[in-house]
């Protein structure tokens, strides 16, 4: 479960296909004009407007000013403070690091480009083994470039147990836009959600919460029951609210930063028959990481476990547009040994979970156990050196 970086990573050879093609773009997209055409980034959610999630990725990657250099330019401190070190160890490099895999739709036809972005002014382009050092005229591309990055890969679970201690502050300017709106008919469902302060709550339709990101610190809602020019409508309203910075609009989709707060966001797509609303902020953001297993909307499916403190990771209703998104949700539960995950197993069992498959592995140090029940699938995992558990539950459709 700990990160390993990154020397490894950044001298490994070229496993991936080079992206191909050229859009004729200006000389600051061209080192990587190939991911404008991206349809996929690896780890991109379901619960976003996908299309909108890369292709602001992309333009953030093309925002910023590459020049080619030899990879012994980069300075041996550089690369010497990222050898094999866990993130928790180093909170301050968290992120500074940033891994990107895009997947394109070319003429050659598809193929990857895997970009990797260290100490904020040097990358990487995996596929070619060529170095560049990066720089940019807004200080916020790389921080927004990191952020979304962290919405694709989620945070470390050992990151996450720090920030649960460590707690924070919410913004109170962006909070009273939803906090003064309680008579609209959709606050009670709005406020379900773990970035519901960022963003006012709709004034058209009906709103249902989707999902809970809590390592990713997004959330998302279904907005049904629209009329006709409900979707123009709502994405000028969040744009006069302030979310009116690199603004992607493609295919009837709208995604862009807030002026208010640099990390900010908001996502709307249209979904079939319905819109998708996606909501994140700041990690650093109070509010997502205090949810316990009896806030998830779907535990009731899976025994509590008696032992160790226990954190929402991922909670989903289950109620997507797209009928194949299982319903689920993830929990990690900290301080707990070898012996009580094993005593969980157990409970599972005594509460109707049938072991399933050939590759359970329930020993001295670890634990990968996976059961069935007429609800659905539970699966619990714990690695030697964790002093975590990671239960996740997926509903039967």
């Amino acid at each position: 479960m700990k990160k390993t970086k990154l020397v490894a990573l950044l001298l490994a050879a070229s496993m991936a296909l080079t992206a191909c093609g050229n859009d004729g773009g200006t000389k600051k997209i061209g080192v990587f004009a190939g991911i404008k055409t991206a349809n996929k980034a690896v780890g991109t959610l379901s619960a976003s407007p996908a299309k909108m999630r890369v292709k602001e990725l992309a333009k953030l990657v093309n925002d910023m000013d590459y020049e080619e250099i030899d990879m012994d330019e980069i300075p041996e401190e550089v690369i010497s403070k990222y050898s094999f070190i866990d993130s928790i160890e180093h909170p301050e490099l968290y992120d500074k690091f940033v891994d990107l895999e895009f997947y394109t739709a070319v003429e050659c036809g598809d193929a990857s480009k895997h970009i990797v972005y260290y100490d904020d002014q040097y990358c990487m382009d995996y596929d070619e083994d060529r170095y560049y050092r990066v720089s940019s005229s807004d200080e916020n591309t790389y921080k927004r470039l990191a952020q979304l990055a962290l919405r694709l890969n989620g945070i470390d679970y050992l990151d996450y147990e720090k920030k649960i201690k460590e707690g924070g502050s919410t913004d109170v300017i962006t909070a009273d836009k939803v906090k003064n709106d309680t008579g609209n008919p959709n606050y009670t469902e709005w406020i379900k959600g773990i970035c519901s302060d960022i963003a006012s709550v709709p004034d058209r339709g009906e709103v249902t919460l989707l999902n809970n990101d809590y390592t990713g610190f997004e959330c998302a809602y279904r907005v049904d029951n629209l009329t006709e020019g409900d979707f123009e409508y709502l994405v000028d309203k969040y744009k006069k609210e302030g979310f009116n910075q690199d603004i992607v609009e493609y295919d009837r989709g709208f995604m862009a930063f807030s002026e208010n707060a640099a990390m900010d966001y908001v996502a709307i797509g249209v979904g079939k028959g319905s819109i998708v609303i996606t909501v994140g902020g700041d990690r650093n953001r109070a509010g997502s990481v205090t949810a316990g297993w009896d806030a998830s909307t779907m535990s009731q499916y899976a025994p509590k476990p008696e032992s160790g403190e226990c954190y929402l990771s991922l909670d989903k209703p289950g109620i997507y547009p797209v009928s194949s998104d299982s319903a689920k949700f993830r929990c990690v539960v900290y301080n707990i040994d070898t012996t009580k995950v094993k005593e969980y197993v157990e409970l599972c069992e005594s509460k109707g979970f049938s072991a399933e498959g050939a590759y359970n592995v329930i020993d001295d140090k670890r634990v990968d156990w996976t059961g069935c029940s007429s609800d659905g699938m539970i699966s619990i995992t714990k690695a030697e050196d964790d002093t975590f558990m990671i239960v996740e539950f997926v509903k039967s459709e």
